[in-house]
């Protein structure tokens, strides 16, 4: 991914303009602590250079193997600074930038959503590209949604960089790219 979903997402969470949906539920006081949010900075000892949002799940803010985690960082950053994965790198042909958005299930949760799909669970599942996306949307909708309005804002748009928002400055709109 070539947006900094990390710092996309956190603009989305403080615009006072979006409704949030976190865990399923309407967030109504906006100056409630969220500890199922966790921003994480890391840099040098002049300035943060690299945004990691985390968002949980309730259950899993002390123990993250009993619930779902999304996690948004610069893995071109994590691949310079402390990885050797740099064959990844080379896949998406060496971007200055490189962003990832994952998604951390347990084996209950995957098992849930292939019944509720109607789908065998089995191993072939990780080849089905069409299932995998339904469960990393789905997934991610059960942690974090916005709407504006009382219409949802869809994740393929913010994940694709069609829709911009400034913090608290503008209703969102959709741009052509």
């Amino acid at each position: 991914m070539r947006i900094n979903i990390a710092k996309k997402l956190r603009s989305l969470i403080h615009n006072k303009e979006l409704d949030v949906v976190l865990n399923g539920r309407r967030i109504r006081d906006r100056k409630a602590d969220r500890p199922e949010i966790i921003y994480t900075s890391t840099g040098d000892l002049n300035r943060d250079k690299y945004l990691t949002l985390n968002i949980k799940q309730k259950k899993a803010i002390k123990d993250k193997s009993k619930g779902t985690t999304l996690i948004a960082y610069n893995k071109a950053a994590e691949i310079s600074n402390s990885s050797s994965k740099h064959y990844i790198h080379e896949i998406y042909g060496n971007p200055k930038h490189l962003y990832r958005l994952e998604v951390h299930l347990n084996n209950d949760d995957i098992k849930e959503f292939c019944v509720n799909a109607g789908v065998d669970f089995n191993l072939g599942l990780v080849y089905d590209q069409h299932l995998l996306i339904q469960l990393y949307i789905k997934t991610i909708n059960n942690l974090i949604r916005f709407a504006y309005n009382n219409k949802p804002i869809e994740w393929r748009d913010i994940l694709t960089g069609v829709i911009t928002i400034p913090p608290a400055k503008q209703p969102p709109k959709l741009t052509k790219t």
